[in-house]
């Protein structure tokens, strides 16, 4: 899965859609309606809050998709939510394939020539006048090439340039990648053993909880990044609980990026639930700690959507 994030990763960084003005009041209106949404219950970690529960979260959850879940039933899984009638659409992507040079250059779709064959047209046109007017009329329109090798030495430049941007932007992806990677890793690894002690049930939940919302949320932001190129939104991936696709649908909107950040706040009521949880409950310092590879996470997924949304210049 890992392997699968790098490549995902790196192939969204070369596509990137405008950025729009309109992402920030998206995000201001989808923060305050998470809040709503999750403030229905007095307390975000009780145990009939429909979001928080144990019911609904990583023990039964697990326990039926390894038992396996029928199409019929994924089906109806999918049919009680309610979907809001408007919902982010999917841009156009171009599909190619590597290993055939002869089909990249002749398809279509994403092609340059629609654009560029009117040019070449009226530069053939043109060419083909001057040539009959210096061979056939004795009219010489004709200039020194000199120039044209300035041209290809600013050519090779700006082409030299735009290959080490391209070059800087995949290794900022790729980092920017594994710090979130590495977040998850230390956040499950750290809440385990800080919590080795306590062998009790309540104890054991608690951390298949955690564990189990660090994975999902970081499978999510892969699906947020290859979105350009599957059409799939993030809130339809099947290791969601029904629960968690609904407070998403409502949620986030036309901001199919925003998916991540309302599992963010899951996490951490998670994460400060320990003290209903842990017969002894975390210092403070623990869980800061555990708190603050959360914030990283963040951090790093804002790089990745700093480079999806950006332009190549």
């Amino acid at each position: 899965p890992y392997r699968h994030c790098i490549g995902t990763a790196t192939e969204n960084y070369r596509t990137v859609s405008a950025f729009h003005l309109s992402l920030l009041v998206a995000y201001s209106w989808a923060d305050a309606h998470c809040y709503l949404y999750c403030s229905r219950e007095a307390h975000p970690m009780s145990s009939n809050h429909p979001l928080l529960s144990r019911n609904n979260d990583g023990g039964g959850e697990t326990q039926n998709a390894e038992a396996g879940l029928g199409s019929q039933q994924q089906q109806q899984h999918s049919a009680d939510l309610l979907v809001p009638s408007v919902v982010s659409e999917r841009k156009s992507r171009v599909h190619y394939d590597t290993n055939n040079t002869f089909g990249v250059l002749s398809q279509m779709q994403g092609s340059v020539w629609p654009k560029v064959l009117p040019y070449c047209v009226a530069n053939t046109a043109l060419t083909f006048v001057v040539y009959y007017l210096k061979h056939e009329k004795g009219i010489d329109l004709t200039f020194s090439d000199k120039g044209h090798t300035f041209m290809s030495m600013m050519v090779s430049f700006l082409v030299v340039t735009r290959s080490n941007i391209a070059y800087a932007r995949y290794w900022e992806a790729r980092t920017e990648l594994s710090k979130a990677m590495k977040s998850c890793r230390e956040l499950i690894q750290h809440s385990i053993t800080f919590s080795r002690y306590d062998l009790t049930a309540r104890a054991q939940q608690w951390r298949s909880d955690v564990a189990r919302r660090t994975v999902v949320l970081l499978r999510v932001v892969v699906s947020v990044l290859e979105y350009q190129t599957s059409g799939q939104h993030a809130w339809k991936i099947p290791e969601l609980t029904k629960d968690e696709k609904q407070a998403l649908l409502d949620s986030v909107g036309r901001s199919n990026e925003r998916t991540p950040m309302v599992l963010i706040m899951f996490l951490r009521s998670t994460i400060a639930s320990h003290v209903e949880y842990l017969e002894k409950p975390f210092h403070v310092n623990k869980e800061l700690r555990l708190l603050k590879f959360i914030s990283d996470f963040v951090t790093a997924y804002h790089g990745l959507m700093k480079l999806v949304t950006t332009p190549f210049p």
